[in-house]
């Protein structure tokens, strides 16, 4: 007796002991007994919490974290940050309801009924309502078939109506494994949840007529890392009852008390809920790659470990660029160097996102062009929706195909790219053609310009292998025969001619008939790349008065402008250029160019730039003061429109004016209106930068859009 009384004031001592730890802190060498990890929290990735408590010899948690070590996958971690966060506690009660539970100890309670008042003071003093969880769980009994007067409840008010209305049903002995082994299971049902979980028991300690395999408890309970607390009924706590409770609490990190009135269990329940607030650390992962890793948490000597399942992918790029039209570089100068032309740059937008819905930072970024870096990113910052802005330097590409692409790496070392992009880049430039006439001896040099988006001539013929060919050399004297018959015709033909003229005498001039004159007309010959049968044309609006109907558009290539040596449509007025502008038809698709005039060319009041712009029904155009309109649908044929036609059938070639002719090509100065009312414009000089080949100016105009 003297033995157990010394145990108990020990006991006594010891919690006591605890609770001055908890309230003032640890001044001296904590002793760590267990780390509990309750949560590894990946949602965040690569920022990873892990939530844990420490707990102390004697109850209670460590509050001295300095000395902490976080490893990963065995890798130490450092710079990570710790914080305390209230986690809640979940508290689970058995009672041994044996025969004992309703034995009166010298008082006017029954055992039952303290146990009843210690329910009662735990949910007034000591629960968190809506933050912990409360269970209790007794015998099974006719009146409690499946053995609990409480399953998780949060509300103080449901564990009083539990205690409060128990009357356990004694009949036989108690099967104690069966209490303790469903208190086990409801921990494991809500241990994801985070809380700290502890199983409080009451008991006699005596185990007579009990069924208890205290091994097999406590082996689970260190599984699940819930300690087990136990409060020992009765007026005294004899040794044996003492050694039974502290085979249950001893291994799993739990305590005893005796409780022979209600004020014994205060110090139990404050360790209790001492693991109420947990501790967090967080950190930023390394992991690359997908699938299980290992974390461990060591304090104290003490080191505990948990697993997290994670899965990991390189980022995926889009690049957002149209490569349905080429990019065109247009020359101003047959012989301009490559960086020299416009444009000389592309932008690039990317966009980045990430399989595996965990975003992190990219660290790096590249555009690479058929395999080559052409530049590169450190830490690029990313736009509104994860857009990443690149430049191209096109300055020094010709025209050809590329394949694009945008390559990029995570903070974690993973590497995303792009698929290739296909694009392609044309170059236009103004070619000039030597071509030399042989006449009476004298050579004579023509430069004739070029069409700017002609076919370049095949380079890298093999004239050796057709130099050696047999056909080749037949075909060059069947070609040598037919030009010597042909001199010999031409030659004939011009001294009948000269012999024809010398025979002439003077007659009376004579009306040809219109069919004749029509022969002899000089017509606009249509070059011969031109298709027929388009089905649009131009609708004159103003300053077009030498067509008195719709203009069609018989090819589809016809060029516009004042020079009829130049054009296929033809403008009188002085603000228009010798080559003006071009429209161009493709699969049913019109476009519309600008040849370089000096009033530009207006598609719907908006100048025609570098690039082409595509034409619509009912388009308004502009070439200097000339107003059109653009019209797809076929109209009725109109006897008075200005058609296209090649030469007609047996009629001798059109042949280009002599010089002075009586047509006037020349540029007259033009003013814009200013608006009613204005005076007119004074005179101006003509420009002095527009000046063609044959002294033919332009005056630059700018159309006004309509108020």
């Amino acid at each position: 007796m003297t033995q157990t009384r010394f145990s108990l004031i020990a006991r006594a001592l010891l919690l006591s002991a605890a609770l001055l730890l908890l309230a003032v802190g640890t001044a001296s060498a904590q002793v760590v007994t267990q780390l509990v990890v309750s949560d590894v929290d990946t949602s965040a990735f690569p920022d990873i919490t892990v939530t844990f408590r420490a707990a102390l010899e004697g109850g209670g948690s460590a509050t001295d974290l300095s000395s902490l070590a976080l490893t990963e996958n065995g890798e130490a971690i450092d710079g990570f940050t710790l914080a305390s966060i209230e986690a809640g506690t979940e508290v689970i009660f058995a009672i041994d309801a044996n025969e004992s539970i309703s034995t009166r100890d010298g008082g006017s309670l029954s055992r039952r009924e303290k146990v009843r008042d210690v329910l009662n003071l735990f949910a007034d003093e000591y629960m968190a309502e809506g933050s912990d969880l409360v269970s209790v769980i007794v015998p099974v009994d006719d009146e409690h078939p499946n053995g609990e007067l409480l399953r998780n409840g949060i509300f103080i008010n449901e564990l009083k109506n539990a205690a409060n209305f128990y009357t356990p049903d004694i009949d036989g002995g108690i099967d104690l494994d069966d209490v303790l082994n469903r208190a086990l299971a409801v921990a494991a049902e809500n241990a994801a949840a985070g809380r700290s979980q502890a199983i409080v028991l009451f008991s006699d300690g005596a185990l007579e007529d009990v069924t208890l395999s205290a091994e097999a408890i406590v082996a689970q309970a260190q599984a699940q890392n819930v300690p087990i607390f136990v409060a020992i009924l009765g007026a005294r706590a004899d040794d044996n009852e003492i050694a039974n409770m502290e085979a249950l609490t001893a291994p799993t990190g739990g305590t005893w008390v005796h409780m022979p009135d209600v004020a014994e269990v205060a110090p139990l329940l404050t360790l209790v809920i001492a693991n109420r607030t947990q501790n967090q650390v967080t950190y930023r992962s390394l992991v690359n790659s997908s699938g299980g890793h290992q974390i461990a948490l060591s304090l104290g000597g003490v080191t505990s470990e948990a697993q997290f399942e994670i899965t990991v992918e390189p980022a995926a790029v889009t690049v957002l660029l149209d490569n349905s039209t080429p990019i065109v570089r247009v020359a101003e100068d047959p012989d301009a160097e490559l960086n020299t032309i416009e444009p000389s740059e592309q932008a690039v937008l990317a966009q980045v996102s990430f399989p595996d819905d965990q975003p992190r930072r990219i660290i790096s970024a590249a555009l690479v062009v058929d395999g080559v870096i052409l530049q590169a990113i450190e830490d690029p910052a990313l736009g509104d929706g994860n857009t990443l802005d690149l430049s191209w330097d096109i300055s020094e590409l010709d025209a050809g195909n590329y394949n694009l692409a945008v390559e990029v790496t995570d903070e974690l070392g993973l590497e995303g790219a792009s698929e290739p992009l296909a694009m392609t880049i044309e170059v236009q430039r103004p070619q000039l053609v030597e071509a030399t006439a042989e006449a009476g001896g004298d050579n004579a040099v023509v430069e004739v310009e070029a069409e700017e988006n002609a076919e370049p001539a095949a380079s890298g013929f093999d004239w050796a292998n057709l130099t050696s060919s047999i056909w080749f050399w037949v075909v060059v004297g069947v070609v040598s025969i037919f030009g010597v018959i042909l001199f010999f015709m031409l030659l004939l033909a011009i001294v009948r001619r000269s012999g024809k003229k010398k025979g002439e005498r003077q007659v009376e001039p004579q009306v040809q008939p219109q069919a004749a004159l029509d022969a002899e007309a000089t017509q606009i010959l249509a070059p011969a790349f031109v298709q027929r049968g388009s089905g649009a044309y131009l609708e004159p609006m103003e300053n077009a008065s030498e067509h008195a109907g719709a203009v069609y558009l018989s090819g589809n290539n016809v060029a516009m402008g004042r020079d009829p040596k130049l054009a296929q449509i033809v403008f009188k007025d002085k603000s228009v250029s010798r080559l003006h502008a071009r429209i161009m038809e493709s699969n049913g698709e019109y476009r519309l160019y600008d040849e370089g005039s000096a009033s530009g060319t207006y598609h719907n009041y908006e100048r025609v730039g570098l690039t082409p712009q595509t034409l619509k029904d009912n388009d308004e155009l502009h070439l200097g003061r000339v107003h059109l309109r653009f019209k797809m649908a076929q109209p009725a044929q109109d006897n008075d429109a200005t058609q296209v036609f090649g030469p007609a059938a047996g009629a001798p070639p059109a042949r280009p004016a002599p010089q002075g002719a009586s047509e006037d090509l020349s540029t007259q100065p033009f003013m814009p209106h200013q608006g009613p009312g204005a005076p007119p414009a004074g005179p101006s000089r003509p420009s002095q930068d527009d000046n063609d080949a044959d002294g033919t100016s332009t005056q630059p105009y700018m159309p006004h859009k309509p108020r």
